[in-house]
C-alpha cells in the first residue's frame, strides 16, 4: 500500500536522516582537510557480563557499534558491527540507546556524524581467576560444557557482518510501504533515489544514506518508505548477524498511490 505524507509533518520527523544522509552521503561529506573533534561519550562505556556469560572466560568480551550523533550529542540510530559473543547484543545496545556524548565539532561549530564506539565487558571475578591462573569448573555440568564448546570454536559464537548471499534464509520484506512525500504545494515526488543502509540483526533498516538522487522530494520519499520497511531477523549459521544493501525507491506513478 502506498501513502502520502504532507511535506510540512514528514520533514520535521525526517529532518536528521535526511540532513545526515545528504552530510555523510555522496555530495555532502565533511571537509577531509578539515579537523573534526571526536564526540566524547558522557557515560560508562562498559557494563558487567551478562550472568550466563561468565563461565565462558570470554577474552574481552566487548560489542562495536556505528553510531549516528546529532549536533546536541543525541544517538539518533545506530547497529552493532562485531562482538566476539552474539548474546553480548542486547545489553549493549540497551546501554547505547541511552547514551549521550559532547557533539563532534568542525571549525568551532557542532555537527552531526558517524562515530564507532566498542561496549566493555568486565568480570572481576573472572579477572582474578586468570590471574591466579585458575580454571573454574562451573557451578553446574553445563557450563563446563558450554565453555568447552566455546573454546574449541569461539567464532562459532560470534557477531559478524554478513553477504546477503550467506544469510540462512534469502532476505526477505516482511512489512513496507511506499510512502510519498508532498511538496509545500502538493507536488508529488517524481523520479527515483538510491539509499544505502544497513539492516540490523532483527531486520530493522539502519543508518540510511542516500548515495543520489532526483530531488529532495524523491529523498525525503525514499527515507520515509524505509521508515516503514521491517525484514525477517537475520541468521547466519543460526547466528544473529547484519548486512549492508542498497535500494532502489522510484517514484511518478500518482495514480497507483493511495493518500492517507
Amino acid at each position: 500500500m502506498n501513502a502520502t505524507i504532507p511535506m510540512k509533518t514528514q520533514i520535521s520527523i525526517l529532518f536528521i536522516y535526511f540532513a545526515a544522509s545528504l552530510a555523510l552521503g555522496f555530495s555532502q561529506e565533511a571537509d577531509p582537510a578539515q579537523e573534526v573533534r571526536a564526540p566524547v561519550p558522557l557515560e560508562v562505556t562498559h557494563l558487567p557480563i551478562p550472568q550466563d556469560l561468565k563461565h565462558l572466560l570470554i577474552q574481552k568480551p566487548y560489542v562495536d557499534f556505528l553510531l549516528l550523533i546529532d549536533e546536541t550529542g543525541v544517538v539518533k540510530d545506530f547497529v552493532a558491527t562485531a562482538s566476539n559473543h552474539a548474546k553480548l547484543l542486547p545489553p549493549a545496545q540497551r546501554l547505547v540507546e541511552r547514551l549521550h556524548f559532547e557533539p563532534a565539532q568542525q571549525e568551532g561549530k557542532a555537527i552531526p556524524i558517524r562515530h564507532t564506539i566498542r561496549i566493555h565487558f568486565e568480570d572481576f571475578q573472572q579477572q582474578a581467576w586468570r590471574d591466579s591462573g585458575q580454571i573454574p569448573m562451573g557451578s553446574v555440568s553445563t557450563d563446563g560444557t558450554g565453555r568447552k564448546f566455546f573454546d574449541q570454536a569461539p567464532s562459532a559464537f560470534a557477531y559478524t557482518q554478513s553477504e546477503v548471499t550467506e544469510l540462512d534464509v534469502p532476505l526477505q520484506l516482511e512489512q513496507g510501504t511506499l510512502r510519498i512525500v508532498e511538496g509545500p504545494e502538493g507536488q508529488p515526488p517524481a523520479g527515483s533515489c538510491t539509499i544505502e543502509f544497513y539492516i540490523d540483526s532483527d531486520g530493522v533498516p539502519r543508518l540510511p544514506s542516500v548515495l543520489e538522487s532526483d530531488s529532495e522530494l524523491a529523498s525525503l520519499s525514499g527515507l520515509a518508505s524505509l521508515q516503514s520497511m521491517r525484514f525477517k531477523p537475520l541468521r547466519k549459521d543460526l547466528n544473529p548477524t547484519y548486512v549492508k544493501v542498497r535500494q532502489r525507491f522510484q517514484f511518478g506513478n500518482t495514480s497507483a498511490q493511495e493518500k492517507l
